[in-house]
């Protein structure tokens, strides 16, 4: 049953919501990101609330629901799929630049980012498989459970929504520091651009 463990999925989205500083490829620094992991909580905790104070009755749209609960499902885990795919790759890029003690100092930080998408990605697809048994339960259980499962299937969904917002950032800021990305389209270069006009 080990095989079937989402503890290390969970362990590792935990600890890739980390501050990490890193000095000649060595890492320096390793702080939580507290803020990051409070919201990675209380995003689906108040979609969750939102949902089940709301009380609406589902009995009539019960298949719309469940319809598109499982079409978020299939797209969320192949688009997080194919994410893990190119992850993987980059990674293995990423890996044998060090192996070759070539740019070390840089290739560290840049693996780190894409080990934390990684382990974001691979969350979202377990989260996306939940959405789809959740929805199925809650379409044949009795009524009294069938909001408090709807809810606890729209906070999955949020949490999986605020993953793909994690996972975007950090691939981001990957590709910038990877690519050389100049500066007057890097969204992490905080400087001001002036073009200076030519006589």
């Amino acid at each position: 049953m080990a095989r079937l463990n989402p503890v290390p999925l969970v362990r590792g989205h935990v600890r890739g919501l980390s501050s990490r500083t890193y000095e000649k490829g060595e890492l320096v620094s390793f702080r939580p990101d507290w803020a990051a992991r409070a919201a990675s909580l209380l995003v689906p905790a108040a979609t969750w609330c939102l949902i089940a104070n709301a009380r609406p009755t589902y009995s009539e749209n019960l298949f719309n629901l469940l319809g598109i609960a499982l079409a978020w499902a299939a797209l969320a885990s192949a688009g997080l799929l194919s994410t893990f795919t190119l992850l993987a790759g980059w990674r293995g890029r990423l890996a044998e630049a060090i192996l070759l003690k070539e740019r070390w100092s840089r290739e560290a930080p840049l693996r780190a980012l894409v080990d934390e998408a990684v382990a974001h990605s691979m969350l979202g697809v377990v989260e996306s498989l939940s959405v789809a048994v959740l929805a199925g339960l809650a379409c044949i259980v009795a009524v009294p459970w069938q909001g408090l499962l709807w809810a606890v299937t729209a906070a999955v969904v949020a949490h999986t929504v605020f993953l793909f917002g994690l996972i975007a950032t950090r691939l981001y800021s990957a590709y910038v520091q990877a690519e050389d990305v100049p500066p007057e389209v890097d969204g992490f270069d905080r400087s001001s651009i002036t073009v200076a006009d030519k006589a």
